[in-house]
């Protein structure tokens, strides 16, 4: 009975019990960022982090030439006429940080070349609790290339 329920949002391909999910048609979250996941699970990883209030897109699956998976199984001309709306100004990649998400995330880019949107991809690098000596090359370039500003808290805050 759940599963006869259950269908994808359509505009962001999440799943939902509604033709537009509780996400999409939350007036109160930022309609100017869509954060681009590859699958439904990521975005509630996202969401339990409480950190992100903008919108989602769901691919539905991530790009692998090894398995014969490419830009036919993702919902990218879904994304690309979402993100030529005038509202939205950045789209998140938020693809993992593997050898297919790194491809994914390629794909995405190329797609929304022309769509006069600024693309971001989050920030990767070492893992809190992490042991610098353990870390791979790729997480430790990424850690270097991405790192930000980091000063002492104000005297008040101490």
């Amino acid at each position: 009975r759940v599963k006869d329920d259950l269908r994808r949002c359509t505009l962001c391909q999440n799943i939902s019990e509604e033709e537009i999910c509780s996400i999409c048609s939350d007036e109160s979250r930022e309609h100017n960022r869509i954060c681009v996941i590859e699958q439904p699970k990521d975005l509630r990883a996202i969401e339990e982090s409480g950190s992100y209030r903008g919108l989602y897109h769901v691919l539905g699956a991530s790009f692998s030439p090894l398995e014969e998976r490419g830009a036919e199984q993702m919902s990218l001309d879904k994304l690309v006429e979402r993100s030529r709306s005038d509202e939205v100004e950045e789209v998140i990649l938020a693809t993992n940080p593997d050898f297919e998400g790194d491809g994914t995330a390629l794909l995405v880019t190329e797609s929304l070349a022309d769509a006069g949107v600024e693309v971001t991809r989050l920030a990767r690098g070492i893992p809190t609790g992490g042991q610098i000596e353990y870390m791979n090359r790729s997480v430790l370039k990424d850690a270097v290339e991405g790192r930000s500003s980091f000063e002492a808290a104000p005297e008040e805050e101490k």
